[in-house]
């Protein structure tokens, strides 16, 4: 059955590669336009199609905000739709009113590193914290891994804010040894390691995404070995 879904799944994937995104195809840019989430002085920047690592993406749009002095920026997936009106009030409060540094929806405290790293299987399940929509066809499913808000060590990726200005203070940056697998783990333990608190907050998304259909992936296992080499 699992390897049946797999096929499928890389049949979809192979079809959408091919395929020329544009940013205004994508749920989050649906979304925000949907919503009106952007303030006036919000800035949107959108790449679809994209062939370089996460963090190296992520750390050039950093280098840019801190330059422009903004105060916070904010990295989703474009396969999230953003459905919360009060986002930018939630935000405040998560870096202002509870200092946390980065801020993300679900994650976990007390992470054991050991194989598979999945941030969820990394951690008891009484350690899990935050929850996170998914869309599934043309169904909506909200799913609860703890309570939230609260302080953990370790955050999914798909949604993550960012205090530039502690970010600049520490000399934090995205971990570019890891690309599209691992890069949000290890981020955070080196965010941990500059001493900036990590947090979730309860913000509404979903998240059309299969996620990992294989441990056996390859590039996921590659990406798994150097993962435990490095924080073991």
């Amino acid at each position: 059955m699992l390897e049946k879904a797999k096929k499928k799944f890389e049949a979809k994937k192979a079809k959408m590669e091919g395929k020329k995104d544009k940013k205004e195809d994508t749920l989050l840019h649906q979304s925000i336009i949907d919503k009106c989430l952007l303030g006036e002085d919000d800035v949107l920047e959108m790449i679809t199609n994209n062939k370089r690592g996460l963090s190296s993406v992520y750390n050039t749009y950093i280098n840019e905000a801190v330059a422009k002095r903004h105060d916070r920026i904010v990295f989703v997936h474009d396969d999230v739709y953003i459905d919360d009106l009060l986002i930018n009030v939630k935000l405040n409060k998560a870096m202002y009113d509870l200092s946390y540094d980065i801020v993300g929806l679900a994650g976990a405290k007390e992470p054991q590193i050991k194989h598979p790293a999945l941030w969820h299987i990394m951690s008891d399940r009484q350690n899990h914290r935050g929850y996170a929509g998914h869309i599934f066809g043309d169904k909506r499913v909200m799913t609860g891994f703890g309570p939230t808000p609260d302080r953990v060590a370790i955050v999914d990726g798909l949604f993550v804010a960012v205090n530039l200005n502690r970010a600049l203070e520490t000399g934090w940056r995205w971990n570019e040894n890891f690309d599209f697998h691992h890069y949000d783990i290890a981020s955070c333990l080196d965010a941990n390691k500059c001493k900036m608190r990590v947090g979730v907050y309860p913000i509404n998304v979903f998240h059309k995404s299969p996620g990992l259909m294989s441990l056996e992936d390859e590039k996921w296992s590659k990406s798994n070995e150097k993962f435990l080499q490095l924080y073991s």
